[in-house]
Parts: C-alpha cells; sequence; structure tokens
C-alpha cells in the first residue's frame, strides 16, 4: 500500500475518527462538532484518493498538458455545483454546518461514482488490468457511493419511510467497499510492463487503442 498514500491516509483517518467518536458520544456538542469535521475531512481525502488513482493509472499520459488538471477540474466542477445548488440561509450555524457538509458530501460522491464508471469503461475499452490496485480502490468508493445516491434519491423522493437505507444501508456499503479492498489487496500486483520513454506511447498502449478501435466498430 506503499504506492497509495493518501488511501493510506484515509484508512488511519477512518480508524481515528471512529475511536474519538465513541469516547465523544456521550456529549452532544462536542460530538456534533467532531461528526460534521469528520465528514468534511472523509469527503476531501476522498478526493485525494480518487486524484491518487488517477494519476497512477493514467500517468503515462500526464505528459499532455490538459490531461492532468482534467480530474482536479471536473472535481471542482461537480463539488462547486453541488454546494451552489443546496446553498441557502439557515437560522443556525449548526444548520449551516451540516447543510454544506452535506452538499459537499453528495458532491464527492457524484465525483466518485462518476469515475468508477468511466474507470471501468476504460478497463473494457482499452484493456487495462482489471486486478489492479487503484483500479479496487475505485471500485470500492464507487459502490459505496453509488448506493448511497440512490438511497438519498429514494429519501428525498418518497420521504422518511426509506430512512432506514441512508441509517442501516450505508453501513452495509461500507462494509461491501471494505470487502472489495481487502479482495483487491490481498491480490498479487501484476507487473507494470516497461515503458519506452522516447514514444508518446508504448507499443502495448497501441495495441490496446488498436483493440479499441476494432471493438466499436464491430458493436
Amino acid at each position: 500500500m506503499h504506492d497509495n498514500p493518501w488511501f493510506v491516509s484515509y484508512t488511519v483517518f477512518s480508524i481515528a475518527a471512529t475511536i474519538l467518536r465513541l469516547i465523544v458520544f456521550r456529549d452532544a456538542a462536542i460530538y456534533f462538532y467532531l461528526y460534521w469535521a469528520g465528514q468534511a475531512v472523509y469527503a476531501i481525502l476522498s478526493l485525494l484518493v480518487l486524484y491518487e488513482v488517477f494519476e497512477s493509472m493514467f500517468r503515462h499520459y500526464f505528459r499532455l498538458w490538459w490531461f492532468k488538471s482534467l480530474f482536479p477540474a471536473t472535481a471542482l466542477v461537480a463539488v462547486s455545483v453541488a454546494i451552489l445548488r443546496s446553498a441557502s440561509a439557515h437560522p443556525t450555524l449548526d444548520e449551516k454546518i451540516t447543510h454544506f457538509v452535506l452538499a459537499f458530501e453528495f458532491g464527492v460522491r457524484l465525483v466518485q461514482g462518476v469515475f468508477f464508471v468511466v474507470l471501468w469503461f476504460l478497463v473494457w475499452l482499452t484493456g487495462i488490468r482489471w486486478r489492479q490496485y487503484p483500479l479496487g480502490i475505485s471500485t470500492g468508493f464507487g459502490a459505496h457511493a453509488t448506493f448511497l445516491l440512490l438511497a438519498s434519491l429514494l429519501r428525498s423522493e418518497f420521504g422518511t419511510k426509506f430512512n432506514f437505507l441512508l441509517i442501516y444501508g450505508s453501513l452495509a456499503a461500507y462494509i461491501l467497499a471494505l470487502l472489495i479492498w481487502l479482495w483487491y489487496y490481498s491480490s498479487p500486483q501484476p507487473p507494470d510492463p516497461e515503458r519506452d520513454p522516447v514514444p508518446p506511447l508504448s507499443r502495448e498502449d497501441l495495441d490496446h487503442y488498436l483493440a479499441a478501435i476494432r471493438k466499436i466498430r464491430g458493436s
């Protein structure tokens, strides 16, 4: 896991945050601010982890000046739109905090879900090895985010009778993400083939693109 330091940081923070929440559970005021501050940090770390995945899987294309900024720009737009669409006046500081963090989390989950779909589309299209650790990280985040987005949509459309999805389903979705991560990291990482630093694309990249073109033409 030394190749994914932000994912390690996310995991360590998750353990520390859970312990701290259990310690201050009986103090409602401290727990409130600790909980929502923790959720904001979770969201920020999630974005950093996804960028780490993006950089790890597509680092050979970072020689294109626009490619390196593609993920940060997309994430910034998605999160900003989510926050701006949810912006409204609230009478108390507590409500403003929860409203902002929930909007921020929604934007991050949207990025996670879209990134998950795009990555697996690229796996199918270009023949990227699907057992890579970064892909497993994105799959875990994507599965968790997709469930929460669907549960939030059902909750907003049909009311409180779907509260159980957010309460219990959220835990089940996170456990599923943990199982996905454990499965990927328990499997041997396939070696990364040697790349020729001179041409803009390696022979393997060219073969992947040719196979993708043939696949598109045949569909």
